[in-house]
């Protein structure tokens, strides 16, 4: 049998890959696309699209397993989440979730109704509801928010985030700027680590600050266990491909 935790964690992956998130002021088409290293090894490819349909946003997520177990097993994530600007954020309005390995494929979605104040997870059991204030967003449209908070100077700091069937609070904190060797170049990085409390797990971000905080780099795993690490390969914002010559020499 398949280990389980590992099946889990490159879905996880999957899903890491659609943790992009929109420009500044009412945002800018663009598409990034991923390499997915697993201890080291490239393993899968996961990419995200955001653009403009009928006065609304649209972000529209990829991942597939491309080598090694991810291919074998057929790993498949895709998701999409509808968004709307206003009041100086992006809201989410509707999300979907689709994933499968080896054939089993797993589905949830939610509903965001603000005259109401209602949040809707639909899954395989149900549905359940929850309140939106002070705030909640779903997993694809959490980094709208996450960039929002890094342009505004925020450091620390907590959101609501869906989860299925329920809703997760989550602890942020971001690091001093640094610089950053990527495929596209050398860049300017705010790191953000998501704090759990007595957790051996870890997740962390590098959000590139002259690319109004796009996730670069993105890695997760539990200490002892699978590192799972996804860096970009590819960026084009508006059409025109981002490519830096600096190449972090001193």
């Amino acid at each position: 049998m398949p280990d389980r935790t590992l099946l889990s964690a490159i879905i996880l992956v999957c899903a890491l890959g659609v943790h992009i998130n929109a420009l500044a002021g009412t945002g800018h088409a663009f598409k990034a696309e991923y390499e997915v290293l697993v201890d080291g090894k490239p393993r899968l490819e996961t990419s995200i699209e955001m653009t403009r349909v009928n006065g609304s946003w649209v972000l529209n997520s990829e991942g597939r397993g491309t080598r090694g177990l991810a291919r074998m097993l057929r790993v498949g994530s895709n998701e999409i989440s509808n968004v709307e600007w206003s009041n100086g954020r992006f809201s989410p309005l509707e999300f979907h979730h689709h994933s499968k390995v080896a054939g089993r494929d797993e589905r949830w979605s939610a509903e965001f109704d603000y005259a109401a104040d209602q949040l809707l997870l639909h899954h395989e059991e149900g549905t359940d509801q929850f309140q939106i204030s002070p705030g909640a967003w779903d997993p694809l449209s959490l980094t709208l928010e996450l960039r929002r908070r890094l342009a505004a100077g925020e450091t620390d700091f907590e959101v609501r985030v869906a989860d299925e069937d329920e809703v997760d609070t989550h602890h942020y904190r971001a690091s001093a700027s640094t610089r950053l060797h990527t495929d596209i170049g050398c860049m300017t990085v705010i790191e953000l680590e998501r704090i759990r409390e007595n957790s051996s797990r870890y997740s962390r971000a590098w959000y590139a600050a002259e690319h109004d905080f796009i996730p670069l780099r993105i890695q997760h795993g539990k200490t002892g266990g699978k590192d799972f690490d996804m860096r970009i390969q590819k960026l084009v914002i508006d059409g025109a491909a981002v490519q830096s010559a600096d190449t972090c020499q001193p």
